[in-house]
Formats: C-alpha cells, sequence, structure tokens
C-alpha cells in the first residue's frame, strides 16, 4: 500500500477521525480512509496513464508530428482538429470531383 505523509492528507484523516466514537469505530474508520485513499490513488495513476497513452497515440495519427516533438496536451489537440479539418475538406472535395464525373457520364450517355 501507498505510504501517504503529505500534511494534507494527515489532516484528512485526523478530522474524520476525531469526530465522537470508540477507540474499536476509530480504528475501523482509519482503515477504511486508507484503503479509500489508497484506491483512489490507484484508479488516479491508471486513468492518468490511459490518458498518456491516449495522447500519444493521436500523436503518432498526425503525419507531421514528430513522435519525439515535446508539446503540451492542448496542443497536440489543435494540432489532430486542423488534422481531421484537412481530412473532412478532402472528402468533401473528393466527394464533389465524384459527382462532377458522374454527371459528365451521364451527360455523354444522353447526348
Amino acid at each position: 500500500m501507498k505510504s501517504h505523509s503529505s500534511p494534507v492528507y494527515e489532516e484528512r484523516i485526523e478530522q474524520y477521525l476525531h469526530q465522537p466514537s470508540s477507540p474499536k469505530a476509530i480504528a475501523k474508520k482509519k482503515a477504511k480512509m486508507l484503503t479509500t485513499t489508497a484506491a483512489s490513488t490507484t484508479t488516479s495513476d491508471v486513468e492518468k496513464a490511459a490518458m498518456h497513452e491516449c495522447y500519444c497515440r493521436l500523436q503518432k495519427l498526425v503525419p507531421w508530428l514528430h513522435t519525439d516533438a515535446s508539446m503540451s496536451e492542448v496542443e497536440l489537440l489543435q494540432h489532430v482538429i486542423e488534422y481531421i479539418q484537412q481530412l473532412q475538406e478532402t472528402l468533401a472535395s473528393t466527394e464533389e470531383q465524384e459527382v462532377r464525373s458522374a454527371i459528365a457520364v451521364t451527360e455523354c450517355m444522353l447526348i
């Protein structure tokens, strides 16, 4: 179990423990507090690691970004948005060209 010794953590335990209770209840509360804090820390660490992995995957998807480049998460998201917008524009342009081509073929067949 991870050891917590920060003043905020200690103060939180003391506030929780100083509610009127028997010594047995206080020991139970302290054990519960330690377990809950350790679990939330672990969950938080797991979530941070998962988010980091997602950002790394996003960075690899944008062709002009170097995977070793250091940038903030906000900058990365801005680049990803820009890349998606470019892909949307390319798709719209391609679809428009396909429609024009289909119209031209149809017109030739009618002549």
